[in-house]
C-alpha cells in the first residue's frame, strides 16, 4: 500500500553556486506547476550544504502547500535575487521579432528610422528590460510601428507629433 499525503511535497531546485549564499531557509520562490495550471508563492525549507561536482550547483528544497499535486509532477520554482534593471526599460510594445531577430525601430539624431537589434531581458508588467542593443536616452518608436521602413525619415503628423 503506498500513502500519498497531498499537501507536503517538496520542490527541489538547483542553485548555481555563485548564487547560493543569497538563497536560505525562508527565502520566498515563485513556483509554478503546469499539470494543474497553477502558480503559488513558496518558501525555502532548507538549502543542502553540500554541492554538486559535476554541475556546481546546491539544492534547494521548498515545500509546496499546494492541493492537487501529485507525485512525480513537474514544477518550475523562480527566486528574485534583485531588483535592479541591468539595462533600458521600454515599453514591451515597441519590441517585435523578425524570424529569430528581435528588434526595435530606433530614431537617430538624423531623423532616420533605422531597425536596431536587440536582446530582451525580464518582462514587468508593460514594460520589458533591454538588456544590449539601446543605451539611455535612444529614441525609439512606440506607435504606428507598423508603418516604420529602415532609413525612412521621421515625419511630422497632424498636430506636430512625429
Amino acid at each position: 500500500m503506498t500513502i500519498d499525503d497531498e499537501g507536503s511535497y517538496q520542490l527541489e531546485l538547483s542553485i548555481p553556486e555563485s548564487q547560493v549564499r543569497a538563497v536560505h531557509a525562508g527565502t520566498a520562490v515563485q513556483v509554478q506547476i503546469d499539470a494543474i495550471g497553477t502558480s503559488v508563492v513558496a518558501r525555502v525549507s532548507e538549502v543542502v550544504p553540500t554541492s554538486d561536482p559535476a554541475s556546481r550547483t546546491y539544492i534547494a528544497k521548498v515545500t509546496v502547500p499546494q492541493k492537487g499535486i501529485r507525485s512525480g509532477m513537474f514544477g518550475r520554482g523562480s527566486i528574485a535575487l534583485g531588483s535592479t534593471v541591468k539595462g533600458v526599460r521600454i515599453p514591451r510594445t515597441a519590441v517585435f521579432e523578425r524570424g529569430a531577430l528581435t528588434a526595435v525601430w530606433a530614431v537617430g539624431a538624423d531623423e532616420i528610422v533605422r531597425m536596431r537589434l536587440v536582446k530582451t531581458g525580464r518582462l514587468q508588467g508593460d514594460s520589458l528590460e533591454i538588456l544590449s542593443g539601446l543605451a539611455d536616452g535612444d529614441r525609439i518608436v512606440t506607435a504606428g510601428m507598423e508603418k516604420a521602413i529602415d532609413g525612412a525619415r521621421l515625419q511630422t503628423a497632424a498636430g506636430g507629433a512625429k
